[in-house]
């Protein structure tokens, strides 16, 4: 508002928001993720597991990584610590749906916070709500603040 001397539109400060949070690809890209749920029989025992399958891009240079975890963030998180990308931990987690019927998606946001102390939030936006939590670790650690 300051450099174009007016007020701004909605429309202009949710891009704003959209460049700065959700649209970021560096340092780190996801390039390809498939994920495949491991589940027990009905009524069993067994835990609830997920296998991801990734192709990111860290600071320009490939790596094809892999983990399991009880659900599509916590096994992105842990193939993330096969990476250069800086350790860290999930350390709030908020979800909430924008839109209605067929035209919903989630916003997620999380503040994570790195091996050296620092904590960071970062913002994801996707129809599929495992998604949404990927892209907001993604934007935490793309977060130039």
């Amino acid at each position: 508002a300051d450099k174009a001397q007016r007020e701004l539109q909605p429309a202009e400060i949710f891009d704003v928001f959209e460049n700065t949070w959700i649209k970021t690809k560096s340092p780190l890209n996801i390039i390809e993720i498939s994920e495949r749920h491991l589940e027990g029989e009905r009524g069993s025992n067994v835990p609830e597991q997920v296998a991801t399958m990734l192709t990111v891009e860290w600071n320009g240079k490939r790596y094809a990584i892999a983990a399991n975890g009880n659900g599509p963030l916590d096994a992105f998180v842990s193939a993330m610590k096969q990476t250069p990308a800086p350790k860290f931990n999930i350390t709030s987690f908020h979800e909430h749906s924008v839109g209605t019927g067929s035209d919903t998606y989630a916003m997620s946001y999380v503040q994570i916070t790195k091996e050296d102390g620092s904590q960071v939030w970062g913002v994801g936006k996707s129809s599929n709500v495992g998604r949404a939590g990927i892209a907001a670790v993604v934007s935490a650690l793309n977060f130039k603040g």
